[in-house]
């Protein structure tokens, strides 16, 4: 057991030491994180990226998801990589530090509220501009919200009727039925809907 943690430890500094080194010799980096509910948890995931690496600082549960809890893990992530890397390279450890903060250029998180509040945080502490990047799936997500706002308006103005079953819009609403009718399990008949679009003189096709 004792070898086993030692083991732990030594992989854990090396990890730190490789970090510390891309972060003191480097000046355009890019601080990104990310969380996700485990156990009653909240485990973050913090990682550094230059224009060829992509290293992970540090992983860890926190008791929930505030700004506060972030922040700290964030500084605590930073600070044990300047406290390894001052040691073994004998650098002050105040330059080290200073050295490292310095090189955050970005950060890139989530759409959240709170990632939004510790990304400021963070310029306080640099005392400097940060380019805030967001997740490039996030856009799609709110376009999609929006063209369902757009299509239930349509349905509206319209006086758009239909009996058929959802909570969407009725263009959703029959989209999902058609899918339905091809590939949801027990209550499909993909022979049946091709047999109709034939009869009707559409292609196979036609709908995906």
């Amino acid at each position: 057991m004792y070898w086993d943690y030692n083991m732990a430890l030594e992989l854990g500094i090396l990890s730190d030491l490789q970090v510390g080194e891309l972060m003191f010799k480097e000046n355009e980096l890019t601080l990104s994180w990310d969380s996700t509910p485990l156990d009653g948890q909240q485990f973050n995931s913090c990682h550094i990226s230059s224009k060829h690496q992509n290293l992970t600082l540090q992983t860890f549960g926190m008791p929930c998801g505030t700004t506060e809890d972030y922040l700290e893990h964030i500084l605590n992530a930073i600070h044990d990589i300047g406290c390894w890397y001052s040691t073994y390279h004998g650098i002050q450890q105040h330059v080290v530090l200073y050295t490292l903060f310095q090189s955050l250029q970005a950060t890139l998180t989530d759409r959240a509220k709170v990632n939004k509040c510790v990304s400021d945080k963070l310029e306080e502490m640099v005392d400097r501009k940060l380019v805030q990047l967001k997740c490039f799936l996030h856009p799609l997500d709110g376009m999609a919200s929006e063209a369902r706002k757009e299509r239930k308006k349509l349905d509206v103005d319209w006086s758009v009727s239909t009996s058929l079953y959802g909570h969407e819009d009725s263009a959703a609403n029959l989209v999902h039925a058609l899918s339905k009718l091809r590939y949801k399990e027990n209550s499909r008949d993909p022979k049946g809907f091709k047999a109709y679009l034939l009869r009707e003189g559409l292609k196979k096709t036609y709908i995906p």
